[in-house]
């Protein structure tokens, strides 16, 4: 009875860190949009757009490899998860086109769009 409980209970252990971990491989799938002022502008990712706000930024952090990028601290910094394939990344300012490109996402990759305006 012991070892039924104590089977069970490790079988529901790993069903629950299995969900957790495709949860979080889902989101490093991931597009990093860095400029000196995010704030105002539109990012249109296939289709789909929104106005970027303060609260869409996210903290200045160390990149994967634990490499700090001193000019990098600077910049406003968004985070926009994406499905692995290609994307059509649109961002304008004032009805101004900044940058128009489409970009290829691997599985668990994370690629950087600098804006300079």
């Amino acid at each position: 009875m012991f070892k039924q409980i104590v089977l069970v209970g490790m079988l529901l252990l790993a069903a629950c860190s299995q969900q957790s971990l495709q949860e979080s491989d889902a989101e490093k799938t991931v597009l990093v949009l860095r400029a000196e002022r995010l704030v105002g502008m539109v990012l249109e990712l296939d289709q789909q757009s929104r106005l970027i706000s303060a609260s869409d930024l996210v903290p200045y952090a160390v990149n994967r490899r634990g490499i700090r990028d001193v000019q990098g601290e600077e910049l406003e910094t968004m985070v926009v998860p994406v499905s692995p394939g290609s994307h059509r990344v649109r961002v304008t300012r004032d009805g101004d086109v900044l940058e128009e490109l489409t970009m290829a996402f691997r599985q668990d990759q994370a690629r950087e769009l600098r804006i300079i305006w």
